[in-house]
């Protein structure tokens, strides 16, 4: 499939060298992550928000970006990314619990959804839907798939695209509806019960261990 100009002017402004549109990205990028970290309980966080904070034009935005749902998509992914390296370093630590492992990791994701809900909540009210979804569950779904592809606890029977799609299914559903006020809990419950939804394997001990 073609793409459109706009697509075409963000495909070639995400792959450029020139500094002045790196910086243009980095400052839209702090924008919504200055709103996230300052907004208020409760408070929604929209494109003009972030364009108006970044000091940038809407045609510079729009260039730069399609929607909100690109930033917030954006800043998810190497939020996670982090979260990734962290849970393996943990992981393959010897002298570090795998459980308490995973529960850190689950800790994390939870502050990830707390920390940006006023930009997923942007997300719901520009679609009228959910706040998480289809590119962001994607993204989801290869970096657990990649994360449980280097762990030596993972049975031999297992298929790696079947269980990261149900953790991310569970992750995703479950937020969602907590983004949304659907479920009321408070973050360290969320934890508790993500935790318990994972596969037993993943906190299996170190070999040599018991």
């Amino acid at each position: 499939m073609a793409l459109s100009n706009a697509d075409s002017i963000r495909s070639g402004l995400q792959t450029s060298q020139d500094p002045r549109v790196g910086r243009s990205r980095a400052a839209i990028i702090a924008a919504a992550r200055e709103l996230a970290a300052k907004a208020a309980s409760g408070s929604v966080i929209t494109a003009s928000d972030v364009i108006r904070t970044a000091g940038v034009s809407k045609g510079l935005f729009y260039s730069h970006f399609a929607n909100l749902d690109e930033v917030v998509t954006l800043i998810f992914r190497s939020e996670f990314e982090l979260n990734r390296r962290l849970y393996l370093n943990d992981y393959n630590d010897p002298k570090v619990n795998r459980l308490q492992a995973l529960r850190s990791a689950q800790v994390r994701i939870v502050n990830q959804f707390t920390n940006n809900r006023p930009l997923f909540a942007g997300l719901a009210t520009q679609s009228g839907t959910v706040p998480i979804r289809a590119e962001m569950t994607r993204s989801l779904t290869i970096e657990i798939s990649a994360t449980l592809a280097t762990l030596d606890s993972i049975p031999p029977d297992v298929q790696i695209d079947i269980v990261a799609t149900y953790i991310v299914g569970g992750i995703t559903a479950l937020m969602n509806a907590w983004l949304l006020d659907e479920i009321v809990a408070s973050p360290d419950k969320l934890v508790e019960h993500l935790l318990r939804q994972l596969p037993a394997w993943l906190s299996a001990p170190h070999s040599g261990f018991v």
